[in-house]
């Protein structure tokens, strides 16, 4: 997928499914903290999974995220071959961005918060990064700070995985508020 791509979906979700949130409230213009921490283990050769996923449809995304701790659900109607969910993550407002979707489901997605404009610096924001895996921190070009994560089912994945990329975003973003 393009990064050109990336961005202009991650400004269309973030307006239309985070437009006069709760998310603009929130500030990060103060000093980051560490977090990240290793998932540690490793080992052996990876195991053949008899049961994968390579598409998911909204409705699924909704069911694996919500027993992952995120709550409600709200559809949002998009064009161009993209489906959205808006969700909360511990009372944050957070939209899962479903790409490349067809009949039988999406093969990628982005999971997104968007903090509005920020008196945040380039330090704060690599401070963040060196801390944190996977999910990234950035200013998007209207001076928006992102929290964003990105991943693909892309020739199958373990049915668990989009739940745990979730967790991993919750974690990052519990992360990020709780400095």
């Amino acid at each position: 997928m393009k990064s050109r791509v990336v961005a202009v979906l991650a400004g269309t979700v973030l307006a239309v499914g985070l437009a006069g949130g709760a998310a603009a409230q929130i500030r990060l213009d103060r000093p980051a903290g560490g977090g990240g921490g290793g998932l540690g283990g490793g080992g052996g050769a990876p195991q053949q999974q008899t049961n994968v996923i390579e598409r998911i449809s909204p409705e699924a995304a909704v069911r694996v995220l919500q027993s992952a701790g995120f709550k409600g659900g709200q559809m949002l109607n998009l064009d161009g071959g993209l489906k959205a969910v808006k969700m909360e993550v511990n009372g944050t407002p957070v939209v899962v961005g479903l790409v490349d979707c067809k009949q039988d489901g999406c093969s990628s997605y982005l999971f997104l918060t968007n903090f509005g404009k920020q008196q945040v610096n380039a330090d704060f924001l690599n401070r963040f990064n060196s801390n944190n895996r996977f999910a990234r921190l950035y200013t998007n070009d209207d001076g928006a700070v992102v929290l964003q994560l990105d991943g693909q089912l892309y020739g199958g994945v373990g049915p668990g995985n989009f739940a745990v990329s979730g967790a991993i975003f919750g974690n990052a973003l519990k992360t990020l508020l709780s400095n």
